[in-house]
């Protein structure tokens, strides 16, 4: 039983890999800008290319993606109420560095 258990775990993350795999695909040839974020930690554990094209800044090259940088680009200011938040002002000057895609 034990042995059935472990390779039916063994399958189950397989398929889950290859699904998600087949999900970034996708997301990466939509047109709608995609992505996932996490709350607590105010990051954006995915995002497809469109959603970096549209909301990463760039600096010396580097695009960079991160709260601040999703706010300012939809039109908030700092001066705003999201700003005031203290989940916003933790993280928001601390951007995540994202290699050209």
């Amino acid at each position: 039983m034990r042995v059935q258990s472990a390779e039916s775990k063994k399958q189950d993350i397989t398929i889950i890999r290859l699904l998600s795999e087949d999900f970034k695909q996708l997301a990466d040839r939509s047109q709608d800008a995609i992505y996932q974020f996490d709350i607590e930690s105010q990051t954006f554990p995915f995002f497809n290319k469109q959603f970096l094209s549209q909301y990463a800044m760039e600096e010396n090259g580097v695009k960079i993606l991160s709260p601040k940088s999703v706010l300012l680009i939809l039109g908030v200011e700092q001066g705003d109420d999201v700003f005031q938040s203290d989940a916003i002002q933790e993280v928001v000057f601390q951007p995540l560095m994202v290699a050209s895609v």
